[in-house]
């Protein structure tokens, strides 16, 4: 690539991530609706995970990887969408969005701001 198609592709890169990072605080943090964020935030997690992989495999393009490695950084990205996506809950009383910090294999029980049960809205 050149390099000012290179420097294109950066902007555009750059620009993606932001439009996505901005979407992710409006959805996650303002908004309210847990019905609307469970149905969303996993596509936005499988967009993020996208537009992270389009510069990494440029990358690789242009440093002739084996594609053995293309094949490992999607299954990493994978794992860590997956586990994005399976450790934030969404509460059906206040609309809090919460995350756990508590590791892989605890669950989330209570809504941390407002103490309802989130077992009913899983």
């Amino acid at each position: 690539m050149s390099e000012t198609g290179s420097q294109g592709f950066s902007g555009v890169f750059i620009m993606a991530f932001i439009a996505l990072g901005v979407g992710n605080v409006a959805l996650l943090f303002l908004s309210k609706n847990a019905r609307v964020k469970r149905r969303v935030f996993p596509w936005i997690m499988l967009l993020s995970g996208a537009v992270f992989l389009v510069p990494v495999f440029e990358m690789m393009a242009n440093s002739q990887q084996p594609p053995v490695f293309r094949i490992f950084f999607v299954l990493i990205v994978g794992v860590v969408c997956f586990l994005n996506i399976r450790m934030t809950k969404f509460c059906d009383s206040c609309g809090a969005t919460i995350l756990n910090s508590g590791g892989w294999f605890t669950t989330i029980r209570y809504c941390s701001r407002c103490g309802a049960s989130l077992r009913d809205s899983q």
